[in-house]
């Protein structure tokens, strides 16, 4: 699969990446978005280009996602994954989806930090120590 990176991101099958002025890669799932593993590793790939070779920080909205099934769930936490992310900022809105994120994040302890956030704003300023 070749990705294009344009001016304005990629579009993937269910979310949007770019990366910011700021040096933060932006992740925001498309309404309704059903994440396997295929999709994750799409990601991945659009990942590596934006980034450059650099590990950086990537603020992931979650606030439209439907599902992600569990293939993609322990991608997400590999090492694999890990090691092309300085940290990951979460953004959902929903307090059960921040309680059993959390309760996920603790129990598996991914490579790299992750926190989750109620804005984007709030993950903006945890990610830019890690620029």
């Amino acid at each position: 699969m070749e990705t294009q990176i344009g001016t304005e991101g990629v579009t993937t099958r269910t979310a949007k990446l770019w990366l910011g002025d700021d040096g933060i890669i932006r992740k925001v799932f498309l309404q309704n978005a059903d994440e396997t593993l295929q999709d994750a590793l799409e990601s991945e790939e659009v990942i590596k280009k934006l980034s450059g070779g650099k590990k950086r920080p990537i603020l992931v909205d979650f606030t439209a996602l439907h599902s992600m099934d569990v293939q993609a769930r322990d991608y997400y936490i590999s090492n694999r994954a890990g090691s092309l992310l300085a940290a990951c900022g979460g953004v959902t809105r929903s307090m059960i989806g921040r309680v059993i994120s959390n309760f996920f994040i603790g129990f598996n302890k991914p490579p790299t930090p992750v926190k989750l956030f109620k804005t984007e704003q709030e993950s903006i300023e945890w990610l830019k120590q890690f620029v």
